[in-house]
């Protein structure tokens, strides 16, 4: 929503927006004591820069999550 004044006027104006839907993820080893995290130090201007989060990313028009991550277990949690 933008606000502005024109002669003393107050106007709000709606922005529309298209959201973006995405998804995250949680893999946790076979004994639960490990998880799969991503850490955010590739660019130094990225305003998540050194925090840790979890695997995902955006979704396409007609993805659906529940086929999306079985799929990836078996590649991203391998090393276990």
């Amino acid at each position: 929503m933008e606000v502005f004044f024109v002669d003393n006027f107050l106007f709000l104006r709606f922005v529309m927006y298209t959201p973006v839907i995405g998804t995250l993820g949680y893999i946790l080893s076979p004994d639960g004591k490990q998880g799969l995290m991503v850490h955010r130090n590739g660019r130094a201007d990225d305003h998540h820069f050194g925090k840790y989060n979890g695997p995902g990313g955006k979704m396409h028009a007609g993805e659906d999550v529940a086929v999306l991550w079985p799929g990836h277990g078996p590649e991203l949690n391998g090393g276990w």
